[in-house]
């Protein structure tokens, strides 16, 4: 069985904000620089190896029994505290957008909530969308060149334009309503042949692009960058927990 190498960033509560916000942008969104399980003064690396529904964690560097007992409690609080975030797309690319998005958060500690698979329990889908997006605080909305519209002229015939399903655009403008525009990033598939007109209405929010796949380094970077601060700043999901962990 292939072991999996992980990293962590350990953190006092109160030092969290103060962090991240020094040193997010500049170091730790480098891509070959690996993020560290800091206790105290020393920096660890484990080893976390999964056979079927076993999981093990090894110390490379340190033999010291409390430390390893401190890594076991903080690997199955990672498990139990993962951060929701509520995630709209479109058809974008057969799903690929999507699944790519989704195995990122899932390395970040985040899990991904789609619309379509919750339950309806006899709801009506605009009960189902209320529903699921008061239970939240932070969105993730995946913009891609899915419909083609064109103003109403000889002109706009001439031009259409790449415009998102209007399913998203409803989602998206739900989401500001509901989170605030500071609490919502749009991942927009910014290509030089599908360009997306996006509405006016909607400047403002936090835009991140990429070309042709969601895992491109800069895309991973600006995404972090961005999100990160974010999931920090609400309290709610830190609340009783030391931890906060993010992968590279």
């Amino acid at each position: 069985m292939a072991q999996e190498k992980h990293t962590f960033t350990y953190l006092d509560e109160y030092l969290i904000r103060e962090y991240f916000d020094l040193k997010l942008s500049k170091e730790h969104l480098h891509p070959t620089y690996p993020m560290k399980l800091k206790v105290r003064t020393k920096e660890i690396v484990i080893q976390a190896e999964t056979k079927g529904d076993k999981r093990t964690i090894h110390v490379e560097n340190d033999t010291d029994e409390s430390l390893l007992k401190k890594l076991r409690e903080l690997d199955d609080t990672i498990k139990e505290n993962q951060l929701e975030i509520f995630v709209v797309y479109g058809r974008g690319n057969n799903g690929s957008e999507r699944d790519e998005l989704e195995e990122l958060l899932e390395k970040w500690n985040c899990k991904p909530i789609y619309l379509d698979k919750q339950k309806n329990g006899g709801a009506t889908l605009i009960e189902k969308l209320e529903s699921n997006i008061n239970s939240r605080e932070v969105g993730i909305v995946l913009a891609t060149p899915d419909d083609i519209g064109y103003h109403d002229s000889v002109e706009g015939r001439i031009n259409p334009k790449y415009r998102l399903r209007q399913n998203v655009l409803l989602e998206l403008g739900w989401l500001i309503g509901k989170f605030g525009r500071q609490n919502i990033i749009l991942l927009q598939r910014n290509h030089r042949d599908y360009p997306i007109e996006i509405a006016s209405d909607i400047y403002g929010v936090v835009y991140v692009d990429f070309k042709d796949s969601v895992n491109e380094i800069q895309t991973k970077q600006a995404l972090a960058k961005e999100l990160f601060p974010i999931l920090v700043g609400k309290d709610s999901h830190l609340k009783g927990n030391k931890y906060l962990v993010i992968g590279d």
